[in-house]
């Protein structure tokens, strides 16, 4: 660990570690970043299955979505993504909804 640096952080929240970057970048910092994981994402990091190639989620799922066009091109520096659209639906009496219900679905559901 370089003991000359200006900022430690031991958080592992991606919102830590971009703030880190920054300071790094932007403010001429230097920085360290420990994190208990071997591996940088945090609980959003994802691996290949070695059999089938399959991308999957080591921690669980984790949707990344933002409204702010600026958030939306800063992470875009960093990773690629794929055209994922979250959409949940729900199977009853041999028709799909898609949900949540709106008004005139769940009445068409309850009857």
């Amino acid at each position: 660990m370089d003991l000359e640096s200006q900022i430690l952080n031991c958080r592992r929240r991606l919102f830590w570690i971009g703030d880190s970057r920054e300071d790094a970048n932007d403010g001429n910092e230097k920085v360290v970043v420990i994190d208990k994981y071997s591996h940088i994402g945090g609980n959003c990091y994802s691996e290949v299955e070695p059999e089938t190639g399959i991308e999957f989620h080591k921690y669980g799922t984790h949707i990344f979505h933002t409204s702010k066009e600026k958030v939306w091109k800063y992470i875009q520096g960093f990773t690629s993504f794929n055209g994922y659209r979250h959409q949940v639906l729900s199977s009853y009496k041999g028709k799909v909804y898609q949900m949540p219900l709106t008004w005139k679905q769940s009445i068409l559901f309850m009857g």
